[in-house]
């Protein structure tokens, strides 16, 4: 599988896609969200075709970090005999340097960390 997440000030938003060569929008697992990060967490998540398989409440105030545990926990049980082989990361900032998608490594790092005045609510809560 291949999971895409964006990050924002109060959600993350999922998308999972099946590993069987071709990349097609039209083609997902699933995909969802969890929004109300800092206040009231929910996670939703819905299949191919848009039938919802998952509605639940997260602890109140847990972190994006945590949110993003409760995300990996979930793909596991809900999809434990299929393995990820890639994630992606929306980043809402890369600058220069960054226009089209790389391999993060420290360095990468390091540069979008420099960018996160420029969008301070999103850049640096998932890991940037």
């Amino acid at each position: 599988m291949i999971l895409i997440i964006n990050c924002g000030s109060s959600s993350i938003k999922f998308t999972l896609f099946p590993d069987d060569g071709e990349l097609q929008g039209d083609t997902i697992l699933c995909k969802g969200q969890i929004d109300g990060l800092g206040d009231q967490p929910r996670f939703i998540a819905f299949d191919a075709a848009g039938n919802r398989f998952a509605d639940e409440r997260l602890e109140a105030g847990v972190s994006h970090e945590d949110a993003l545990d409760s995300l990996r926990r979930w793909l596991q049980e809900s999809f434990g005999d299929r393995r990820l082989v890639a994630a992606g990361h929306r980043v809402v900032h890369g600058g220069t340097k960054y226009t089209a998608p790389v391999i993060v490594d420290e360095k990468v790092l390091a540069d979008l960390e420099e960018l996160i005045p420029l969008a301070p609510l999103h850049q640096s809560d998932c890991g940037a």
